[in-house]
């Protein structure tokens, strides 16, 4: 098809040789017809070489006195238009009106007769009949029902509700003024909205570009109900929000969360609920993945850097992770020193640092061969890792006074400096359980919980905080690839 010369469209009126004529029928019945101008013709032939042109002329409404009822057949009229002549809908042939006075014609004046028609639809013959273009929609939602041809418009005092009778949606004259008005709100909201943001959009890349002092960046301004309006409900269970959307949501959160504390507690109690929830969820799953996998320590250190939730549940009162890569033995806490823990914590109430150090899953607990009948050792690697953090409280509690002052962290304290090991996995056999659980409780200042411990006592927590009420997500644990260039730092 040739491009479209006439791109505002031609509709041809009595001026241009269209014409409408009424014809009587019995029972005081009557019909109006239409016939386009040649003129009109000619402009649709030069876009559409195949168009043929009609014989007759097109019914274009008709009349029942006797019951009030005024039915329309919505023709497209527009003859820049590919359905030049052709119905301007799709399954909707007729759109019907009962109880609007307007079931009887003049013989006269019926061009000016059509003004009476609702608040919505087009009242000039000449164009078609039909509901305005911005109220499409309407037709179009209702042409999803099969079998249904026809929209009664019924004007009753009388509130009803849609109904389908026969081949015809059935809706009363005030719920479609309502559905009209709602769509004229949202329809200018939505201009208003694109104006404004061509217009940020114009200063922004043409002027904030030129001279950012003399025109600074604008932002959309904030608009009352816009995120209800924008997302509904929210997102369906199978869909995912994407990046900026999430970033959004977020940051709207943060601001509102003052405000919400005070004027809906409970929804954000159920939100806070939620992402602990999930987030438990999620951690549990990583840290069993992690588990299958001979991941080296600094791959353990990452993952409780980037979740220090889990080292905070290790200890039986409540502490707030200070640091990680924490040096003890310099004259900064995040300065040079020979002596690094992997974490450090302290207590809540009081400040006291306690020391963590991390080893891997794959770490002996005990020595192989028995010392004694029945008797284990400790292994290696675990006295090492104890008498390490020993050495580490001691030198901290050394140098604690100067490094208070020179990192300005005054509220810190090293009165008893404890220390917790995450090392290995949950023994099988029964004396060597025995030989472990003699040497951990024997130490006085260093605590000793496995790698299956710990993700226990997630996994007790999110059995006590129940499951969360969106889906579970699909999680894809991305980690660095273990070789043996990843040395753990020196501890």
């Amino acid at each position: 098809m040739p491009p479209n010369q006439f791109r505002s469209g031609f509709v041809p009126e009595a001026s241009d040789g269209a014409r409408l004529s009424v014809k009587r029928l019995r029972n005081n019945r009557w019909r109006l017809f239409y016939e386009t101008s040649q003129g009109a013709i000619d402009i649709a032939k030069r876009l559409n070489g195949e168009l043929e042109a009609p014989t007759k002329p097109i019914l274009l409404a008709g009349g029942k006195p006797n019951s009030d009822e005024l039915v329309t057949y919505p023709l497209n009229t527009t003859a820049t238009s590919a359905g030049f002549l052709e119905p301007r809908y799709g399954r909707v042939k007729t759109i019907s009106l009962v109880g609007f006075n307007m079931g009887d014609i003049p013989d006269e004046d019926f061009e000016e007769f059509f003004e009476q028609l609702p608040t919505g639809f087009k009242k000039n013959p000449y164009y078609g009949f039909g509901l305005n273009y911005d109220l499409r929609d309407i037709v179009y939602a209702v042409e999803k029902i099969r079998n249904v041809s026809d929209i009664r418009l019924l004007r009753t005092l009388k509130g009803i509700d849609p109904d389908v009778s026969g081949e015809s949606y059935v809706l009363s004259a005030r719920k479609f003024d309502e559905v009209r008005r709602a769509i004229r709100r949202i329809h200018d909201n939505a201009l208003e909205i694109a104006s404004e943001d061509k217009e940020t959009y114009s200063n922004n890349a043409l002027l904030t570009a030129l001279d950012p002092l003399t025109y600074p960046l604008e932002r959309r301004s904030y608009r009352k109900n816009a995120i209800s309006i924008a997302i509904g409900k929210g997102p369906e269970k199978h869909e995912r929000l994407s990046e900026a959307d999430r970033d959004a949501v977020v940051t709207a959160t943060k601001r509102s969360a003052r405000a919400l504390r005070h004027e809906k507690p409970e929804a954000l109690l159920e939100l806070s609920r939620e992402i602990e929830v999930v987030t438990l969820f999620e951690l549990i799953e990583r840290m069993k993945t992690l588990l299958e996998r001979n991941h080296n320590e600094h791959a353990w250190q990452t993952f409780f850097r980037d979740n220090p939730f889990i080292i905070r549940l290790a200890f039986s009162i409540p502490v707030m992770v200070i640091g990680d890569q924490f040096y003890v033995g310099g004259q900064r806490f995040d300065g040079g020193g020979e002596k690094i823990s992997d974490f450090a914590v302290s207590a809540g109430a009081t400040g006291n640092i306690s020391l963590v150090e991390i080893k891997t899953p794959q770490t002996e607990l005990l020595e192989t061969r028995p010392y004694r009948s029945g008797v284990y050792a400790p292994s290696k690697e675990l006295a090492g890792a104890v008498n390490q953090v020993l050495d580490q409280a001691y030198q901290l509690q050394r140098s604690i006074d100067a490094k208070k002052v020179n990192s300005r962290m005054h509220e810190l304290e090293a009165y008893a400096v404890q220390g917790l090991v995450v090392v290995g996995r949950n023994l099988v056999d029964e004396e060597k359980r025995k030989s472990f659980e003699l040497f951990r409780n024997s130490q006085k200042f260093i605590q000793i919980i496995t790698f299956d411990e710990l993700k226990a006592k997630l996994e007790l927590l999110s059995e006590l905080l129940g499951p969360p009420s969106s889906p579970e997500p699909e999680f894809e644990v991305e980690l660095e690839d273990e070789d043996n260039n990843h040395e753990p730092q020196a501890s």
